[in-house]
C-alpha cells in the first residue's frame, strides 16, 4: 500500500517533469560499532558491513542508503547496500526504474564502463566531477549542474536530523528496510504538504515541530 501511495504522491508532486536527477549515498548504522561482532540479526555480510563516514570521521557498521532526488529535492528512488561497498556499486540498482535522465553525482560514482552501460541500456547520462589527474575536464554546463549536488546532501541531513535515519533501532533486516521505506514515504508527504500550501518544499522541520 505504501508503494502505491508513494507512486501517487510522486505523480501529484510532478516529480518526473524535469530530467535532472541527483544521487548520493549516506550511512545507516544498525548497531553500535563496538557491538558489531555480537549482532546476530545483522550478521549477513552480503547486506551489512563496516563503512566510513567522512563527515564524522568515524567508522560504522550497517548499510548505505543510495538516494536519488530531483531538482526540487523530492526523493525519486533509493537502494540499500552493505556499508563496505563502494558508492558506485549501488548505482545500477538505484536507477533501475529510471530512463532518459541526467544523473549528477560526486566522484564516488566515477566509472566509465558503468556509465556507458547506463547510457546504452537506459539512456541515462551520468555526470560526475572529474579528478584533477584526468585529461578530460567537465564542461561549463556540467559544472553548473554539479552545483546541484549540495541539494541531496541537504535531504540526507534532514533524513538524519528530523527522521532519525541513523538511529532506527530496528531488530531485523526486514524491520530496517520497512522503517527506511516509511521514512522516505513520510518525507514525501511533508514535501507534498509544503507544495500544496505554497511553502518552501524542503521546510520539513517546521512541519514536524
Amino acid at each position: 500500500m505504501i508503494d502505491q501511495l508513494t507512486e501517487i504522491l510522486l505523480r501529484k508532486l510532478g516529480a518526473d517533469k524535469t530530467k535532472i536527477r541527483i544521487i548520493d549515498a549516506t550511512g545507516v548504522p544498525v548497531v553500535k560499532f563496538y557491538r558489531r561482532w555480537r549482532t546476530k540479526s545483522f550478521n549477513d555480510q552480503r547486506l551489512f558491513g563496516v563503512g566510513y563516514c567522512a563527515a564524522k570521521k568515524e567508522r560504522y557498521y550497517g548499510q548505505k542508503l543510495t538516494l536519488i532526488i530531483n531538482q526540487q529535492g523530492i526523493p525519486i528512488a533509493y537502494h540499500l547496500t552493505s556499508a563496505r561497498q563502494h558508492d558506485v556499486k549501488g548505482l545500477k540498482p538505484a536507477v533501475k526504474s529510471l530512463e532518459g535522465v541526467w544523473l549528477i553525482g560526486d566522484k564516488g560514482y566515477a566509472g566509465n564502463k558503468i556509465h556507458q552501460e547506463l547510457k546504452l541500456e537506459q539512456r541515462i547520462k551520468v555526470i560526475v566531477a572529474k579528478r584533477k589527474n584526468q585529461k578530460v575536464r567537465n564542461t561549463k554546463w556540467e559544472k553548473r549542474k554539479l552545483k546541484h549536488r549540495r541539494l541531496v546532501e541537504v535531504v540526507n541531513e534532514q533524513l538524519k536530523d528530523q527522521f532519525l535515519l541513523e538511529r532506527l533501532k530496528a531488530k531485523s533486516p526486514q524491520g530496517l528496510a520497512s522503517r527506511i521505506r516509511n521514512i522516505i514515504f513520510s518525507y514525501l508527504i511533508a514535501t507534498y504538504f509544503n507544495k500544496k500550501y505554497h511553502r518552501n518544499i524542503l521546510s520539513i522541520k517546521e512541519i514536524l515541530n
